[in-house]
């Protein structure tokens, strides 16, 4: 019975969070970052994915939570690392190689702005995380318990890059990578708000590059 309810509930977050970035994909202009009313739906969608399903998804990680707080410092600093370096090369490869006309962020223009811009990636980070990083993936993981696990990983990270694809092939693969990075990020740490954080940090920068640049 447990495991029918939470399939209802996976077709239901199927029809309305991951099925439509891949079928509507977005136009190829630019496109500014500001607070909409979808961003306060995000966060509210992510927080209650994450609490919601946090005890009887995550049973089973009960005592890795404990994880020493030196180690789990590493493994943030060198998944930060990580995404700035995969970046930075898809970055290099799209200018170099590719040389495809992708939509671009407009960069914020004045304080207002940059707090609603701001707000919106901590509120993107959250929602992201707790969709693809927890939800999709636990889910499978509880619902075949266990079973090719390797497949279930992989399709979550396919679908967070899928919903990137309207940043062209580089935008696609700098997305498949970073989801890697993030998925085994939570798997070391058991903290989905150390992945939002750094998630969160990750996609600032690369606005405040924006704007530097």
């Amino acid at each position: 019975m447990k495991k029918t309810f939470f399939a209802i509930e996976f077709a239901i977050v199927a029809l309305f969070l991951l099925l439509p970035p891949l079928i509507f994909s977005s136009d190829s202009q630019d496109f500014k970052i500001t607070l909409t009313p979808f961003a306060f739906f995000s966060l509210a969608a992510g927080l209650f994915l994450y609490f919601f399903n946090r005890k009887p998804f995550c049973s089973s990680d009960s005592s890795d939570k404990n994880i020493n707080s030196i180690k789990k410092i590493s493994v943030l600093t060198v998944s930060f690392g990580l995404l700035i370096l995969t970046s930075v090369v898809f970055f290099a490869v799209q200018e170099i190689l590719i040389k495809q006309n992708n939509p671009e962020t407009l960069v914020p223009e004045n304080a207002v702005e940059w707090s609603m811009a701001l707000t919106a990636l901590a509120f993107g980070a959250v929602y992201e995380e707790a969709l693809y990083r927890f939800f999709v993936p636990q889910f499978f993981l509880f619902y075949f318990e266990g079973k090719a696990k390797v497949y279930f990983e992989a399709v979550s990270v396919l679908l967070f890059a899928l919903a990137h694809f309207y940043l062209g092939i580089a935008g696609l693969l700098n997305a498949l990578i970073c989801g890697i990075i993030l998925r085994v990020t939570y798997k070391k740490t058991k903290d989905l708000g150390a992945n939002c954080l750094i998630h969160f940090l990750y996609n600032s920068l690369l606005l405040t590059a924006a704007a530097v640049f």
